[in-house]
């Protein structure tokens, strides 16, 4: 105690342990930033392969009605008998 009854604390931090608080926080800020990275990145491949996904959807049903189309196409060419070439009706 001092003469005027306050507690007196004189704290005396060494160099290298304040060097090595100071390198220590750098870091854990520098991983922080990293993983912010990494994070930003995954949520920006996870909505890539949502629309890839969504466009494969859509490719499946295009296939499907081009498929019936075709097959629609293939009936109405079986029922039509080619024209001869120069009679027309009258």
């Amino acid at each position: 105690m001092g003469a005027d009854g306050v507690v007196d604390m004189n704290i005396n931090i060494p160099v290298a342990i304040a060097i090595g608080l100071f390198v220590q926080t750098a870091g854990v800020v520098w991983w922080a930033s990293n993983i912010d990275n990494r994070v930003a990145h995954l949520e920006a491949r996870v909505v890539n392969e949502g629309r890839v996904i969504r466009l494969e959807v859509q490719m499946a049903g295009i296939k499907e009605a081009l498929l019936r189309i075709e097959n629609m196409v293939a009936t109405l060419a079986a029922g039509i008998e080619p024209a001869s070439g120069s009679e027309e009706p009258s």
